[in-house]
């Protein structure tokens, strides 16, 4: 996927940001197969880096270095670390938007809000379900906090605007090729009906898959 791609904004049933950084390393190393494990291993370790920021953020840095040390000895986070899936570049940006809507919650401004919807953006460039924790979290950073709740609001508008500006060329390059904005996720469900025994030979989209009329738990 990474190999074949000519832009960022491609439209791919795989989002773009873990493609872009195993293409950069692939570049870098002469497009050895080393490469794939070069991109995810990088972000698993600045995966380590921000959980030390949120740890700090959240309590203290005596917490962060602890909790930043029980990711970087975990035996499953090293093994898999080097095996070139895109949840290590996940996980990155995760925790750094957790980390940065935070600091939005805590201290809104415009350098807050543009840092948290640019990482925010590329959390969702990487998986577009990411929306189902950032949309929440800008809620909850409205709805709470220090200083005037419509200034909170404003600066929280702000970083969801950025977050918009940074995901609706993707969207767009999606529902021009595909008719599907949404291609990267609905796809994936004849995946997920298939391991599951169902019949996966239509196409179906994530809001019918997960659907309480037909998997009630799965919607759970």
């Amino acid at each position: 996927f990474a190999r074949e791609r000519s832009s960022f904004y491609d439209a791919h049933v795989r989002e773009p940001v873990h493609l872009a950084g195993t293409r950069f390393f692939l570049r870098l190393l002469d497009d050895h197969d080393i490469g794939i494990s070069f991109a995810s291993a990088t972000f698993s370790a600045l995966t380590v880096g921000a959980t030390y920021l949120l740890g700090a953020a959240v309590a203290s840095p005596p917490v962060g270095v602890a909790a930043a040390f029980c990711l970087a000895v975990e035996r499953q986070v090293i093994g898999q670390s080097v095996e070139g899936w895109r949840d290590e570049t996940f996980a990155f940006f995760v925790v750094a938007s957790a980390w940065a809507l935070l600091r939005l919650q805590r201290h809104p401004c415009f350098s807050h809000a543009l840092l948290a919807g640019g990482l925010g953006g590329l959390a969702a460039l990487t998986r577009l379900t990411s929306l189902s924790f950032l949309l929440p979290g800008f809620a909850w950073v409205m709805s709470s906090g220090s200083g005037a709740r419509r200034a909170r609001a404003g600066w929280a508008a702000l970083g969801v605007g950025t977050l918009g500006v940074v995901l609706a060329p993707y969207l767009m390059s999606c529902a021009v090729a595909f008719g599907d904005p949404l291609f990267a996720v609905n796809y994936h469900t004849g995946f997920y009906r298939a391991r599951s025994a169902l019949e996966a030979s239509t196409p179906m989209g994530w809001a019918e898959y997960l659907g309480p009329h037909r998997h009630s738990f799965r919607f759970l």
